[in-house]
């Protein structure tokens, strides 16, 4: 494996990688330290079992670190969420609202859950689950919520059309983090992402 190769070559020989189905692994009984979840957990239908697999896993001190989408699964986002969304696309400029298939977003209208299903099976399939399951198995120690609830859908595949070198390019990106953040603290829109330090709860 290419992996282990770099890291045995970088002077690391007790890194070693697996490769496994996240559904049905099974880990050895307190033997690790740290478990880090990269967003993948979205991914995961049975997020019961897999938090309990890798509780049990851990140390007693040991941590489980995750950065994720948390929000509604399949991306059915509620109403005000979708007309916020809406509403930052239409204010962009013409020129930043390009895709890159080269076709001109006028408004956002979300995905259905059927073709959310269609492209990926496994996508955001039960994400709105996963810290009500985290905190049947662990505490949380810390929890980050960093936004992309609007920035995640107004941005997404026209990002390459804002050129950092443009003035005008940067102060639309920064009125779009304003918003986000503004709203955020106003309660009216929710945090899709988050970063979760966890240890695991005493049995």
């Amino acid at each position: 494996m290419v992996c282990q190769q770099e890291a045995e070559s970088a002077g690391i020989p007790t890194l070693t990688y697996r490769v496994a189905d996240v559904e049905t692994i099974h880990l050895l009984v307190d033997s690790y330290d740290l478990v880090i979840g990269w967003m993948a957990l979205h991914h995961i239908r049975n997020l019961a079992r897999l938090f309990g697999e890798i509780r049990r896993a851990l140390r007693p001190d040991g941590l489980l670190v995750l950065n994720e989408y948390v929000g509604p699964a399949r991306f059915q986002l509620p109403k005000t969420q979708v007309a916020l969304i809406d509403e930052w696309v239409r204010r962009l400029p013409a020129r930043l609202r390009v895709a890159s298939n080269g076709k001109s977003r006028n408004g956002w209208v979300p995905p259905s859950a059927e073709l959310v299903a269609q492209i990926d099976p496994s996508e955001s399939v039960s994400s709105d689950q996963i810290l009500p399951a985290l905190e049947r198995e662990f505490v949380i120690v810390e929890r980050v919520d960093y936004g992309g609830g609007l920035l995640h859908w107004v941005l997404h595949d026209i990002t390459q059309n804002f050129d950092p070198e443009n003035p005008q390019d940067g102060l639309w990106l920064r009125r779009l983090c304003a918003a986000e953040r503004g709203l955020m603290e106003k309660g009216i829109l929710p945090s899709d992402f988050c970063l979760v330090i966890a240890r695991p709860a005493v049995r």
